[in-house]
């Protein structure tokens, strides 16, 4: 039987940490558990608000959901719920849209309750070693959610030019869930997935689709192409870098380093030398480096980070990578592999991705905030916008295009937006993909490509830009 925890101060000081900022928007309702703050949505112009719980972001509530997020870097399974003093709910697991937002989602009948109850409890199973529980005082909920519901949220809607002119999707093999995607250098797409292991190639002028299998303990990640014209992989399963051959469907392994622990690989790219760098190779999130040409691989533990994920290249040759906890981006010297930390300075921000734009600029997807920001090395400076769409707003998966017009996947709202840093707005989204099912974007000249995990689709967008950019 699963024991009821009560918040321990412990708990709330991580979550506290970890989500902090609230100066999103205007408040137009206070009360001793509730902050209601009014937005326009950044896309469309539409006003709506949503209601913090004890002014932090681990508790939301909209017109019509309550939104609990108890596992903020990811690992999210299973809930129970309880409602005063009535029996917990049975275990549920998490659904494809709860495990795409890593927050249980209480709507329908379940958000009924939640209005009418003076207290919640959840307990969440994550990938963690044990459960994470929160009580919610629902004393004053309906208030809230009155404001919430209230006319004064409420706005007209402006018109935003369109970027995205065509849309197509590709459904793969059944049970084929791609994580990652990438365009080939012959006009193809590669992608892998996680399950079953697999490394593919589609053909988009005919729709076929042709499976490598990577091996029986292979779980691959990133999807690259290298300077040779092979794909190459990033797989923890295996602790191993893969090249799959693009001629004789070859693939071969460089093991990593003995020692590392258990690795959670996860982002690559390829330096100026043509050197593989890429994150999570180890335990403790070791970066590290494949020298392709002889073979060996060196790891560097990154200082204070647990969790390291994307990695980027600016067109000067310099590797920039993600910590998600704690929060902040890093530059490495690639002579002696140091790190060189820059911390964010928007509490709870938690990166995943990060690309390079042409001037070098780094942007970067906040996960937990749901803020697409931009860091400029040359000044220091850092700025950030509000995703639009459905909230909880949670970012994952980013790509700058050619024009540096920067696409990012607000796994939320379900939907890939277009955001121009030269009028600094988000001037459109691409139609028909449902990105909460996967979180990896990348293009070629005027084409960008979406991998949907839950869906087992691939979709492509076309965009308009005329030179190929893959940073």
């Amino acid at each position: 039987m699963r024991v009821w925890l009560a918040l321990v101060g412990a708990l709330w000081s991580v979550i506290a940490a970890a989500a902090d900022d609230i100066s999103l928007g205007k408040e137009v309702f206070k009360s001793t558990n509730w902050s209601v703050r009014q937005t326009p949505d950044t896309l469309t112009g539409a006003m709506s608000c949503t209601g913090l719980y004890q002014r932090k972001y681990i508790v939301t509530l909209t017109e019509d959901a309550l939104f609990v997020s108890l596992a903020p870097s990811g690992g999210f399974r299973s809930y129970t719920a309880r409602f005063d003093n009535e029996p917990a709910t049975a275990e549920r697991t998490a659904s494809p849209h709860e495990g795409a937002i890593q927050s249980i989602a209480l709507t329908g009948g379940d958000f009924a309750q939640v209005l009418a109850a003076k207290r919640l409890q959840v307990q969440v199973t994550t990938s963690g070693p044990r459960p994470e529980a929160l009580e919610i005082d629902l004393s004053d909920v309906k208030a809230a959610h009155a404001a919430i519901a209230a006319k004064a949220c409420k706005g007209g809607v402006t018109s935003a030019p369109t970027m995205a002119s065509q849309t197509k999707a590709f459904d793969l093999p059944e049970g084929t869930k791609p994580n990652s995607v990438s365009p080939a250098p012959d006009g193809k797409v590669w992608f892998t997935a996680t399950r079953p292991g697999v490394f593919g190639i589609l053909d988009p002028a005919t729709g076929a689709v042709r499976i490598i299998p990577l091996g029986k303990d292979s779980v691959p990640h990133d999807v690259i192409p290298g300077k040779d014209g092979n794909a190459w992989i990033t797989d923890s399963g295996q602790d191993a870098i893969l090249r799959v051959d693009a001629k004789t469907d070859e693939v071969k392994l460089w093991p990593l380093p003995k020692g590392l622990g258990r690795s959670s690989l996860n982002g690559a790219v390829f330096d100026n030398d043509g050197n593989l760098w890429f994150t999570g190779a180890g335990a403790n999130g070791e970066y590290a480096k494949l020298d392709v040409n002889t073979g060996e691989v060196k790891a560097w533990k990154p200082p204070a980070s647990r969790y390291t994920f994307g990695i980027t290249v600016t067109p000067t040759g310099e590797i920039w990578y993600a910590s998600v906890v704690p929060a902040y981006i890093a530059r490495v010297d690639r002579d002696t592999g140091a790190s060189t930390v820059i911390d964010t300075p928007y509490a709870g921000s938690e990166p995943h991705r990060l690309r390079s734009d042409s001037k070098g600029n780094i942007w970067i997807d906040e996960w937990t905030r749901g803020y697409l920001t931009r860091y400029v090395p040359k000044t220091g400076a850092w700025k950030s916008w509000n995703l639009p769409g459905a909230k909880p707003s949670h970012a994952s998966g980013i790509f700058v295009d050619d024009k540096d017009i920067v696409w990012v996947i607000q796994r939320g709202a379900n939907t890939t937006y277009a955001f121009d840093p030269a009028r600094e707005k988000f001037v459109d989204g691409i139609p028909g993909t449902k990105p909460a099912a996967g979180a990896k974007i990348l293009g070629q000249a005027g084409v960008l490509w979406v991998a949907e995990t839950n869906t087992g689709r691939i979709v492509m967008a076309k965009t308009g830009s005329t030179k190929a950019a893959v940073h």
